[in-house]
């Protein structure tokens, strides 16, 4: 489309509190080549979805359960989606991120 300017290359940063849905759409952006991902490995939930509560008769308790069971993304279950550049804790990724992505352009 004439006039719009989509990105050449798309850094996503994550890490352990990136969990559940947000992990799915980790997994479905690496199959854009213009992904880079940054970061630490996400949560490692993404495996099982669609969490159900019911309390049980006595209504002392409650019952979660899951049911949807996704195989093709059970390798990440408790592991987690590795990052393609790993960030450390105390750098700021939003500048680390645009520095990659800078030299990646050249």
């Amino acid at each position: 489309m004439q006039g719009i300017a989509y990105p050449e290359r798309v850094a996503l940063l994550y890490n352990r509190n990136t969990a559940s849905a947000a992990e799915g759409l980790i997994v479905y952006a690496l199959q854009s080549s213009k992904v880079l991902t940054m970061g630490k490995g996400s949560g490692g939930y993404m495996g099982y979805g669609d969490v159900r509560e019911m309390e049980v008769p006595c209504g002392k308790f409650v019952l979660r359960t899951t049911t949807t069971k996704w195989r093709e993304k059970a390798r990440y279950e408790f592991r987690g989606v590795p990052p393609m550049v790993g960030l450390e804790k105390g750098e700021d990724w939003v500048k680390a991120a645009v520095e990659v992505l800078k030299k990646r352009a050249d």
